[in-house]
């Protein structure tokens, strides 16, 4: 087969391509994951302000996208995140492995001091691990996500409301404390771009204990097949302050006749260890090991 190589370029139909293999990926996998749509990744790549070389795509000789492989640069953390490249049914193993050791030159010549990273990949994904690993690459961290299977119906002794815009100065700071989640953004500015519009959706509960914050709960409907807790954080002397967020994301629900499941990873495994819950997948990231 005839293979054609080329790097993205912004608003040049690249994004709808990304989406169409990336979405082709989830159904293949029978992920739970949500299909992503082309403005999210528009949305994402200006906000990275990607290097056009580090998404490369393949087509057959007729114009017919294959795969891509995209890495992700942090410089300031010394950190570079590379792909398993990504493919549809009918695309050659060859050419996934050309994109994938032609982008590991690249980073490696452009950010020869930066760690190397694969992931995260499901567990259920074995043979993204399996390459990972045959490329000298460890697993180094794991996450679980689990699916809720209660909901506390009444609210403890604790004042609660959704967020809006002006309660960003007062929120942000939980947010940072969370390192895990703040080092996904390419720099503070992007990390306060993303709070400020998880403000602007209303997709924030805070909880106060005599005018003074003690929780927070972030919750998504873009990520998976269902409502995913992004992000809770609570005082540990306010532990049950839990109950009280989690009480009005059980009303919002109700109010929009949410019946699909409920799920929460490690910002949320801490504070609801003691719900009723059951096991839906690990994730893993792996290291280059040098």
């Amino acid at each position: 087969m005839k293979v054609k190589y080329e790097y993205y370029e912004p608003n040049k139909g690249y994004e709808e391509i990304q989406a169409k293999i990336w979405n082709n990926v989830l159904k293949q996998n029978n992920s739970i994951d949500v299909p992503i749509s082309v403005e999210q990744i528009k949305q994402r790549l200006q906000i990275e302000q990607k290097d056009p070389k580090t998404i490369r795509f393949a087509f057959s000789n007729e114009g017919e996208p294959l795969a891509y492989n995209e890495a992700i640069i942090r410089p300031a953390l010394k950190k570079t995140y590379i792909g398993y490249s990504l493919g549809m049914v009918n695309c050659p193993k060859e050419v996934l492995e050309t994109l994938y050791f032609d982008m590991f030159e690249y980073v490696k010549q452009k950010f020869p001091e930066n760690e190397i990273f694969m992931g995260y990949f499901s567990k259920n994904w074995p043979q993204a691990i399996e390459f990972a690993q045959s490329q000298g690459f460890s697993v180094v961290d794991e996450t679980d996500l689990y699916e809720l299977l209660e909901l506390p119906e009444d609210a403890l002794d604790y004042t609660t409301r959704i967020a809006d815009e002006t309660d960003f100065d007062e929120v942000f700071p939980a947010f940072q404390f969370n390192e895990r989640l703040s080092l996904t953004f390419p720099d503070e500015q992007a990390f306060k771009n993303f709070v400020a519009s998880l403000l602007s959706r209303k997709t924030v509960i805070l909880a106060f204990k005599e005018s003074i914050l003690v929780g927070v709960l972030v919750y998504l409907r873009s990520a998976v097949k269902g409502t995913l807790i992004l992000f809770l954080e609570v005082s540990p002397q306010y532990i049950n302050a839990v109950n009280s967020l989690l009480t009005v994301l059980h009303d919002i629900r109700i109010s929009n006749q949410w019946n699909d499941p409920i799920y929460f990873g490690r910002d949320g495994q801490h504070h609801l260890q003691n719900f009723k819950a059951k096991f839906v997948r690990t994730r893993v990231l792996l290291k280059l090991e040098k």
